[in-house]
């Protein structure tokens, strides 16, 4: 039994001696990091954690009191829910974007309406179940004035009949769109940044 501060710590008494005391130290020194963090920092991290319905989201900052208080302050007064917490880290972590909070949540207010985003002109964040239909007329639009693409995007039979037929680019747009799956047609090679019970949000650069 330690007792430090009114504070008590049973140790095991199966834990050996020697054990029990690097415990009780280790155990002393968490106790004394959070008994030296303001209240301003605590209602913080308070208001963070109580946002946040995904448990898994809530359990790592649970288990880290410094990401947690990092994010907080990132997150200020905006208002974040699980998906932009989740989108905000996601791409922080694995891209070389430069954002902010705000950037995130005006990204999710056009995911809501439009389905899809397109950032910094080569990525593109969307929710599966949206349909990128036009998303993919406008980027090809522009794929299709540059040889490299219009390589790869068309085999020599069909440049030939569409060249003879004097085919419009609308024309070419539409075939390449009913013929292939979209995400292939763009090189995309999406990943998941965050799945919750209603939608799977993804992430994938294209190659325009």
């Amino acid at each position: 039994m330690f007792n430090k501060d009114n504070v008590f710590i049973t140790v095991n008494e199966e834990v050996s001696s020697i054990i029990q005391q690097y415990v009780i130290r280790e155990i002393k020194k968490v106790l004394d990091k959070y008994k030296t963090a303001n209240q301003e920092d605590i209602r913080k991290v308070e208001r963070l954690i109580d946002s946040i319905t995904n448990e898994n989201i809530k359990e790592e900052l649970l288990n880290d009191w410094d990401k947690a208080l990092k994010l907080a302050n990132e997150i200020g007064d905006n208002k974040a829910n699980d998906v932009i917490i989740s989108m905000y880290q996601w791409l922080k972590d694995n891209t070389s974007m430069t954002i902010s909070i705000e950037d995130v949540i005006e990204y999710c207010e056009r995911l809501n309406w439009q389905g899809y985003i397109v950032v910094n002109d080569d990525s593109i964040i969307y929710k599966k179940s949206s349909i990128l239909e036009e998303i993919a007329r406008e980027l090809l639009d522009d794929m299709l004035e540059y040889e490299i693409h219009v390589d790869t995007l068309l085999d020599k039979d069909s440049l030939i009949e569409y060249w003879i037929n004097s085919t419009s680019k609308e024309k070419v747009i539409d075939d390449l769109i009913y013929g292939n799956e979209i995400e292939e047609l763009l090189g995309m090679n999406p990943v998941t940044i965050f799945t919750d019970d209603h939608e799977e949000y993804l992430y994938s650069e294209i190659d325009c």
